[in-house]
């Protein structure tokens, strides 16, 4: 099953159905809802290794996180707070079908979140190692890296764009790619020695 992430937002013409405060509200909760909903998914379907049952459990959490955002801090972490939703929900739907047997410990879980919880804070440190790293090279190099990256676009392409020949394209790819892994390393050791 391919679970389709693209953001939900209501429809444009249903918007004056809501009062002014509830579609802030709306407006608010789905601009972080969407920023989190794939990587949400992507944390239950590790717990539960079911695509079926991850997406019932992120139809649940979802409706949880709507139900309770008045309680959540607006500024603070909503990945951290939609997660503990979500585990509490796999720790149900885990009660629910395992009453008769036991397949994985609560313990086990609960090690498996700390553990995904301290991978993702250790992700989110280098990825924004990474942004500053970018920062500091050279446009040129900037530029080439986000054409390539995120537009997504082949060495050939960039190569006819820049007059160059692939070989030269795909050396420059690799030349920044290490200096990026360098500076990350570099930047990352530093903070831990801090």
């Amino acid at each position: 099953m391919s679970t389709d992430l693209t953001p939900i937002h209501p429809q444009d013409n249903d918007a004056h159905l809501l009062p002014e405060d509830q579609r802030k509200k709306a407006d608010t909760f789905l601009q972080y809802y969407d920023q989190s909903r794939g990587r949400l998914y992507g944390y239950l379907l590790a717990m539960v290794y079911d695509p079926h049952t991850a997406e019932e459990l992120l139809q649940e959490s979802s409706l949880v996180l709507w139900r309770e955002f008045d309680k959540f801090e607006q500024g603070t972490n909503f990945w951290a707070w939609a997660s503990i939703v979500a585990l509490n929900r796999v720790r149900n739907w885990r009660r629910k079908k395992n009453r008769n047997a036991v397949i994985v410990s609560d313990d086990l879980v609960d090690s498996l979140a700390a553990q995904h919880a301290d991978m993702t804070h250790e992700l989110d440190d280098r990825w924004d190692t990474l942004q500053r790293c970018l920062q500091n090279l050279r446009d040129k190099d900037a530029e080439m890296i986000r054409k390539f990256y995120t537009e997504n676009m082949t060495a050939q392409n960039l190569a006819d764009e820049q007059g160059r020949s692939i070989f030269g394209v795909r050396k420059s790819i690799h030349r920044i790619r290490k200096q990026l892994h360098q500076c990350v390393d570099t930047q990352s050791a530093g903070e831990e020695n801090t």
